[in-house]
């Protein structure tokens, strides 16, 4: 078998994976009442881009823009195509081994020129008609951002691979930084950026196929990102119509939670319904992923009311509130169904009340950042008032409204 053969099985079941994933999560329903609507509303909205239409990219600075391509050019992975039992055999084939390697970065290269041309397409109307921007300037920026993005691609993998946790963190970050000079840099001396990107990713390929692969730490990482990308996949389904039971993942608690680590009560005055209340609290704040969801969730949206269009606004506003109404639901449902519930007896009480109030609670910072951020791109000062009442309310309703929607049984 040639290194290209064992590539081509190897990239089948990469596909066969991801297609019974979606066959699993997505069908007819999806497409008619989510991606078909959305397709057409982006296409409208892709061509007012074009014409002109919206006015709200006239305050968008292109250092804001640059920043948003660098951030989604730190987005994104691949795969090393290693499986446990290659230890047995391919890993004593060290031809074949350095060839799958030479072939996965070739995959990977282009995978993110797809990636890279469709996202340069999408933000084109903003450069080139806001931002004045004539094309060959544009087609030599994409080309830089294509180059990083590669470059990227190949020493994240292998800094998560070689460093330490922190150490990674801090390199990542750093990277991100550089590129974010080099692309402000390119403005003004875009061929001498180019250049200095091309040197970036030569080394880059040179560091990748000169170093030998660590076999275990590729596995894991390819193991973890599958995994990542399967729970993503199955939470979003859940909350347009799957089972409940695809929201269910291994959340680990961590042996040194951020807050609440020594225990104590919150609740001056103890009654089963604190209890409870003390419990979701607790849980909630100890899982990091959670945390980290629902701080992107909030950031995010902020983000998307401040760059959208006003009447865009409004809609946006309400979905993001039902979003966060729903990831609250879906976060009740997972810690009710914990097994370590069933090992003590709990007093009898109202769950419904118990949940109402969580839900509230986890909405009101999400709903008070949203409302901050309509209330002042619509109104000014005055709506960072206004607004925001608004926003409680309507968090009350929604709270109510999907806290009869959850397993009130423990």
């Amino acid at each position: 078998m040639t290194g290209f053969e064992l590539f081509k099985k190897r990239l089948q079941h990469h596909y066969r994976f991801y297609n019974r994933l979606r066959h699993t999560t997505v069908d007819w329903t999806v497409w008619v009442y989510i991606f078909i609507p959305f397709f057409i509303v982006g296409a409208s909205f892709y061509i007012d881009l074009w014409l002109k239409v919206p006015i709200w990219p006239e305050n968008v600075s292109a250092e804001f823009m640059l920043m948003v391509v660098v951030f989604l050019m730190y987005l994104g992975s691949h795969y090393a195509f290693l499986f446990n039992a290659d230890v047995l055999y391919l890993w004593q084939k060290i031809d074949l081994i350095n060839a799958l390697n030479r072939y996965r970065i070739g995959y990977m290269a282009l995978i993110t020129f797809v990636k890279t041309s469709l996202f340069m397409i999408l933000v084109s109307p903003i450069f080139i008609q806001y931002f004045n921007w004539d094309a060959l300037t544009y087609l030599k920026f994409s080309i830089l951002v294509y180059i990083l993005s590669t470059a990227k691609e190949l020493l994240k993998r292998e800094a998560k691979i070689r460093l330490s946790k922190w150490t990674y963190r801090f390199s990542i970050l750093l990277l991100m930084i550089v590129y974010f000079l080099m692309l402000l840099k390119s403005v003004t001396n875009d061929w001498a950026m180019l250049m200095v990107s091309i040197v970036i990713l030569v080394s880059s390929m040179v560091i990748v196929l000169s170093k030998p692969q660590k076999f275990y730490q590729e596995i894991e990482i390819d193991t973890e990102q599958r995994n990542q990308f399967t729970q993503l996949i199955l939470m979003q389904s859940a909350h347009i119509g799957a089972p409940e039971w695809m929201t269910q993942s291994n959340n680990q608690v961590s042996n040194r939670p951020w807050i609440f680590r020594n225990s104590q009560k919150l609740y001056s005055t103890y009654t089963p319904q604190f209890a409870y209340q003390e419990l979701m609290i607790k849980t909630l704040l100890r899982r990091k992923k959670w945390v980290l969801l629902y701080l992107q969730f909030t950031f995010g949206g902020v983000a998307l009311i401040v760059l959208f269009p006003s009447w865009y606004k409004v809609l946006i506003y309400l979905i993001l509130l039902f979003f966060i109404g729903q990831l609250a639901r879906s976060y009740w449902n997972q810690i009710v169904s914990e097994r370590f519930l069933e090992l003590f007896y709990w007093k009898p009480v109202e769950l419904s009340n118990v949940s109402k109030k969580m839900f509230r609670l986890m909405m009101v910072p999400s709903s008070l950042l949203f409302s901050i951020a309509l209330g002042y791109k619509l109104f000014s000062y005055v709506g960072i008032i206004i607004v925001p009442i608004i926003g409680f309310i309507l968090s009350f309703i929604i709270a109510d409204f999907f806290s009869r929607r959850v397993i009130i049984n423990i």
